[in-house]
């Protein structure tokens, strides 16, 4: 079995980072959020003072799940330590599962809206590495457990020597071992950890999907941000004939 690293993603930017971070005077925190989303509020002061106020060393902004059916990351415990689960490790039986009140147990949607405590990422990135080294090396002696990382099914492209070329398979024929930056969250000790529910049509409009397409286009988006400032001015007074047009 051959493992190799493809890159170090957002990861990489924070490290190379973190020394002009470390040196800027009274900086405790740092936002990171999703690129894709219309609506974010970078640097939301409300946020971060929920995080400041309750000595959180790590806190995310969450929205519930329209359906037991969508296919989003969601925060959950797993061993009483927070982490955020891939649809496929969920299965039917846990997405339908629901409270005493009828609410669905597993509805917190991890939307990467996530903000750090820079003492956090600084015991991440040292911490982290000892158990990254502590990993491969076990890896290198085959009892690596995957049970760690997010396995996703894939068409990898080989190189067919009958062919003498490389092809694209039909089905899937590999697997892909991911971490991401939410992987860092169980190092947060449980009471450090905080969620903050807000309205997805306040917050949260992506861009993940070509002109076109059902939901999350740049039309959609731009929907969503011409109906959230209506809304402001609707309470100001301001009546409109249309929703959704400016």
């Amino acid at each position: 079995m051959v493992f190799s690293k493809i890159c170090k993603g957002n990861s990489s930017e924070v490290e190379n980072n973190l020394k002009s971070i470390r040196k800027a005077r009274g900086i405790k925190y740092i936002h990171a959020i999703d690129m894709d989303n219309f609506l974010v509020k970078p640097a939301d002061p409300f946020f971060i003072g929920f995080a400041d106020v309750n000595n959180y060393e790590a806190a995310c902004k969450f929205i519930p799940k329209r359906s037991p059916d969508e296919k989003v990351e969601v925060h959950v415990l797993r061993n009483n330590k927070p982490h955020v689960a891939e649809p496929s490790e969920l299965d039917r039986n846990m997405n339908n599962q629901r409270d005493g009140r009828g609410n669905l147990i597993y509805d917190a949607s991890y939307i990467q809206d996530t903000v750090y405590t820079v003492k956090f990422i600084e015991n991440v990135i040292v911490n982290g590495k000892k158990e990254l080294v502590r990993k491969y090396l076990k890896m290198n002696n085959c009892t690596l457990k995957f049970s760690s990382y997010h396995v996703v099914k894939n068409k990898m492209r080989y190189y067919d020597k009958t062919l003498k070329e490389a092809v694209t398979p039909l089905d899937n024929n590999g697997y892909t071992f991911e971490l991401f930056t939410y992987d860092a969250f169980p190092m947060a000790r449980p009471e450090s950890f905080g969620l903050l529910e807000i309205r997805r049509e306040d917050e949260y409009a992506p861009i993940t999907q070509a002109s076109g397409a059902i939901d999350e286009t740049p039309e959609t988006a731009r929907q969503a941000l011409s109906l959230l400032h209506q809304r402001w001015l609707e309470s100001r007074g301001v009546s409109f004939e249309s929703k959704g047009r400016l």
